[in-house]
């Protein structure tokens, strides 16, 4: 389990009780290739992981928790993206970063560094994921509502926003015109709802 946290969270402005404020990283791993449990005919000795992430709000009753999944050896991997991705979110208003997660999710990818390894593709992406929906898991906690509830209760304003729009591609990379008309592109919505499960 690793930690990192605000050390010092001193704003000029009101500080929020719902920002976060530290996050810690769980590397949880079972042993299923002993009995074969999880395995297909590409996958045949998977030991069924989950990186997990718990991001703690400065408010100590609120805490939003995140997970994706790995087959095993990796799984530290996407650990150490978590933890990079998510010292992208202390300190941040979390009513700010919700009332636009399509544009959260860009913030999140668009690191200038990590998108050398990355971003859409392999464990930076994965671990995306993870700290995606521990952020809508400790939105929807600091309304006091289940996720479902909350996402049921968005408005059709509110849900267009949570939403990453991308235009589809072609196999050689390149993007499709849609067929509504000339100008026009096919268009894959991202939804965050499920933490890049989604995707």
């Amino acid at each position: 389990m690793r930690d990192a946290a605000v050390t010092e969270p001193t704003l000029a402005k009101f500080v929020s009780q719902h920002q976060p404020s530290r996050f810690e990283t769980h590397d949880v791993r079972f042993p299923t290739s002993l009995t074969g449990d999880g395995t297909d005919a590409m996958n045949t000795g998977s030991d069924c992981s989950s990186p997990c992430v718990s991001l703690f709000a400065l408010d100590p009753a609120l805490t939003g928790y995140g997970m994706t999944f790995t087959i095993g050896r990796g799984n530290d991997i996407v650990c150490a993206a978590i933890e990079q991705l998510a010292l992208n979110l202390l300190a941040q208003d979390l009513e700010e970063l919700f009332m636009d997660m399509g544009k959260t999710w860009e913030y999140l990818n668009a690191d200038l560094q990590l998108r050398w390894i990355g971003p859409e593709k392999g464990a930076v992406d994965i671990a995306l994921g993870a700290v995606d929906n521990a952020l809508w898991d400790l939105f929807a906690r600091s309304r006091g509502k289940p996720l479902w509830k909350l996402v049921v209760d968005l408005t059709p304003e509110l849900v267009k926003a949570e939403v990453e729009v991308y235009f589809g591609c072609d196999h050689e990379g390149g993007r499709k015109e849609g067929e509504g008309g000339e100008g026009q592109r096919d268009w894959i919505p991202r939804i965050c709802l499920i933490g890049g499960m989604a995707r």
